[in-house]
C-alpha cells in the first residue's frame, strides 16, 4: 500500500472513530457532572431515594389515614369515584362554592343559616364529623402511597380533605352562634391538624392542599369569633388557639422541604431513572402521542449525555429550592428560583417538561405564615379587649413576646388599622405595597394578606 493509501486509510479511520470517541468522552464527562450533583446533595442531608423519603410507617391506632378514608368514603355515600358528593354533603359544598361571602350572609340571612344549621345536624353528617375528629386527634396520618409509580400516583383523597375542613369550618360557625365558642375552635383546631396531615403526604399538590385548608380555617376563624355571643369568649380559649397557629406556622418549613425532595424523588428521578434505565412507560410522561416512545429512545441512546446534563441540570436546581425552602423567605432568593425556573436552558428537554414553577408556591408559603402571624396578634387583640374593653392605641401595647411580627415581604412590622367597627392587621404579599387591607379576589391582583375583625 502506497503512502497515500495509508493517509487516506488513516484519515477515514480516524474520521470512522472520532464521533464515537466523541460521544464517550462527552459521556463520561456528563456522568462525572450528574455524580457531582448528586453527591452534593447527599451531603447536604437529602434523601436520595423512595426508601429514605417515604414517611415513616404508623400503627393502625395513631395513623389518621384509615379513618379519613372512611369520612371520604361517607361523603361519596361509599363510591370511590371523586364526583361527586352524596347529599347533604354536596349541597352543603355547592353552599360554600357558590354564595359570595358566605359567613356574611350567614350572620344576616336567616333562612340561609337555618338551612346550613338543619343540613349539618343531619345523621351521615354527624357520622363524617365524629370521624374527622377523631382523626384529628392521632398522632399522625400516612396514606401509604405508591411513591414508586411516579407520574401515576393517585391521591384521591385531596379533594376530599378539603372539603372536610370546610365542613368543619361550617360547623365551628353554628356552634359559635349557639354559644359553644369552645366546641367551634376545638373543630377549627381540628380543621387545621387536618390540614397539616394532609401535607404529610410529601408531594408538592399535598402542600397546596395544607394552605388552602388552613386559609379556610383563618378565613372563618374571625367570623367564629364575631358570631359567639360576648360572654361565650374567654381569654384561655383565645391563647388555647394562638398555639395551634404557631404551631403549624412552625410545621410549615419543613412540610415544604418534604414536598421538594418528594418532588424530585417520586416525580423527578422517577422519570429521568426511568428513561436512563429503559423502565418508563413513555405515555405517561409525554402524553399518548405515538412519537413518545421514539424520541424517549433517542434521549435515552444517542443523547444518553444530554440526558445526563439535563438530569444533573434538574438535581441542582431542585437542591437549590430545598435550601430556599428551610429558610426565611427572602425575596431576592425566591426571584432567583423564578428565574431559574423560567430559564431552564433549551437542550434541558425534560427538566423544562417536569420542573415545577415553584416560586408561587413560596410565595404562597409566604403569605400562609404572614395570615397566622396576623390571626395570632388579631387574637392576642381579641384578648386585649376582652380586658380593657377596647382595642389598643398599636400592636407595641400588647407586648407580644419576641416584638411585633415581621411582614416576610418587606421585613417591617405588620400593619394594624383599628376603627370603630372592628380592626384589620396585614402584610403585603408578592407587591410588597400596602393596598388598604384589601382581600384577594378572583377581581383583583394587587392584594395584601392578613386578619380582619368586623363587628
Amino acid at each position: 500500500m502506497n503512502r497515500g493509501a495509508r493517509i487516506a486509510l488513516t484519515l477515514f479511520v480516524v474520521l470512522l472513530l472520532a464521533p464515537g470517541i466523541a460521544w464517550t468522552i462527552w459521556n463520561v464527562r456528563a456522568g462525572a457532572e450528574l455524580r457531582r450533583a448528586l453527591s452534593a446533595l447527599e451531603a447536604k442531608g437529602a434523601p436520595m431515594t423512595v426508601g429514605q423519603f417515604r414517611p415513616p410507617a404508623l400503627p393502625e391506632a395513631e395513623n389518621a389515614a384509615p379513618l379519613l378514608n372512611r369520612a371520604f368514603l361517607r361523603m361519596a355515600g361509599g363510591r370511590t369515584d371523586l364526583q361527586p358528593l352524596d347529599e347533604p354533603f354536596e349541597a352543603l359544598s355547592k353552599v360554600w362554592k357558590d354564595t359570595t361571602r358566605l359567613f356574611d350572609q350567614l350572620r344576616t340571612d336567616a333562612a340561609l343559616a337555618a338551612d346550613v344549621k338543619a343540613k349539618l345536624a343531619a345523621p351521615p353528617v354527624a357520622e363524617v364529623l365524629g370521624l374527622l375528629r377523631e382523626a384529628a386527634a392521632r398522632p399522625g396520618c400516612n396514606f401509604e402511597l405508591k411513591y414508586e409509580q411516579g407520574a401515576a400516583l393517585l391521591l384521591p383523597h385531596m379533594m376530599r380533605s378539603s372539603n372536610a375542613v370546610r365542613l368543619l369550618c361550617l360547623v365551628a360557625w353554628v356552634k359559635a352562634r349557639d354559644g359553644d365558642l369552645p366546641a367551634a375552635l376545638k373543630d377549627l383546631r381540628a380543621g387545621l391538624v387536618l390540614s397539616r396531615m394532609i401535607a404529610e403526604d410529601r408531594v408538592l399538590i399535598s402542600v397546596l392542599v395544607a394552605f388552602a385548608g388552613t386559609q379556610h380555617v383563618l378565613d372563618v376563624l374571625p367570623h367564629v369569633l364575631a358570631a359567639a355571643p360576648a360572654a361565650a369568649v374567654a381569654a384561655d380559649d383565645l391563647d388555647g388557639f394562638a398555639g395551634d397557629l404557631a404551631r403549624t406556622r412552625e410545621a410549615f418549613k419543613p412540610m415544604l422541604v418534604h414536598c421538594l425532595d418528594g418532588e424530585r424523588i417520586a416525580l423527578g428521578g422517577w422519570a429521568f431513572e426511568g428513561i436512563i434505565n429503559g423502565t418508563l412507560d413513555a405515555n405517561l410522561l409525554a402524553g399518548t402521542g405515538e412519537r413518545s416512545p421514539a424520541l424517549l429512545w433517542f434521549y435515552a441512546n444517542p443523547f444518553r449525555p444530554l440526558l445526563k446534563q439535563d438530569y444533573a441540570f434538574y438535581v441542582t436546581v431542585l437542591g437549590e429550592m430545598r435550601e430556599v425552602a428551610g429558610k426565611p423567605f427572602d425575596p431576592a432568593a425566591v426571584a432567583s428560583i423564578a428565574r431559574r425556573c423560567e430559564g431552564v436552558p433549551r437542550w434541558a428537554i425534560l427538566s423544562r417538561l417536569i420542573m415545577p414553577a415553584l416560586d408561587g408556591v413560596f410565595v404562597k408559603a409566604a403569605e400562609m405564615e404572614c395570615a397566622l402571624d396576623a390571626a395570632r396578634v388579631g387574637l392576642a387583640l381579641e384578648k386585649h379587649r376582652l380586658a380593657k374593653g377596647a382595642y389598643p392605641a398599636s400592636l407595641e401595647a400588647l407586648q407580644p413576646a419576641g416584638g411585633v411580627p415581621a411582614d416576610p415581604f418587606t421585613g417591617r412590622p405588620l400593619v394594624y388599622k383599628p376603627s370603630a367597627s372592628g380592626v384589620q392587621v396585614y402584610g403585603f404579599a408578592k407587591n410588597a405595597k400596602d393596598d388598604g387591607g384589601r382581600r384577594r379576589s378572583a377581581d383583583n391582583r394587587d392584594y395584601d394578606v392578613g386578619w380582619e375583625m368586623r363587628r
